[in-house]
């Protein structure tokens, strides 16, 4: 059995080397961010924003325009930028731009970028605790199961889980925020 278990491993562990590799020689992409020390309030940059005038949720949006003391948020642009659940958005003009002023924001933070080994790692660890602990429960029935059976369970399950999650990880990616500090003024041409 455990001769079983060794192969099992072995072969997740070939399974994810091209994927690592592929995910480490790419690196972090995404849309270019504004330096820590400029401005955040460029053109094209996607922004997660909490505003006294939106309540306590934070919208996320590219800058589609910067009018007086008004920043207008694309919320639709950051999530067509190759996601692969939600590729199938249906912009409504509406509920798309968001027209925020630079006073009432509370906070503001800037995408840095988009990890893909980021995302591989953390969707991963979390397909082997749930893939682990439904392979142990599904394992573990019948007449006095033994520690084993868990262990065997909790393995296989935990190894399918996290090849399942690490994929899912690496096409959708982990993004990196950073906080801009207040206060928020615009040296848009008025």
């Amino acid at each position: 059995m455990a001769r079983h278990l060794r192969a099992a491993f072995a072969a997740a562990l070939l399974a994810l080397l091209p994927a690592i590799a592929a995910a480490q020689s790419s690196g972090a992409s995404g849309a270019s961010a504004p330096s820590p020390q400029g401005e955040p309030f460029v053109l094209g940059a996607i922004l997660r924003v909490v505003a006294r005038s939106l309540g306590s949720e934070a919208v996320v949006g590219r800058v589609d325009s910067l009018r007086g003391e008004w920043v207008v948020l694309d919320t639709v642009a950051p999530r067509m930028d190759g996601s692969l659940f939600e590729a199938n958005i249906v912009p409504v003009d509406q509920y798309r731009f968001v027209a925020i002023r630079a006073q009432d924001m509370r906070t503001v933070d800037v995408r840095t970028g988009n990890s893909k080994f980021g995302g591989m790692v953390r969707y991963g660890l979390f397909g082997v605790g749930i893939g682990g602990l439904v392979g142990a429960l599904s394992n573990g029935q019948g007449i006095n199961p033994s520690g084993a059976d868990f262990l065997s369970g909790f393995v296989i399950g935990g190894t399918v889980g996290g090849l399942v999650g690490g994929t899912l990880g690496y096409l959708t990616g982990k993004d990196s925020w950073l906080r801009i500090p207040p206060p928020y003024y615009l040296n848009a041409p008025r």
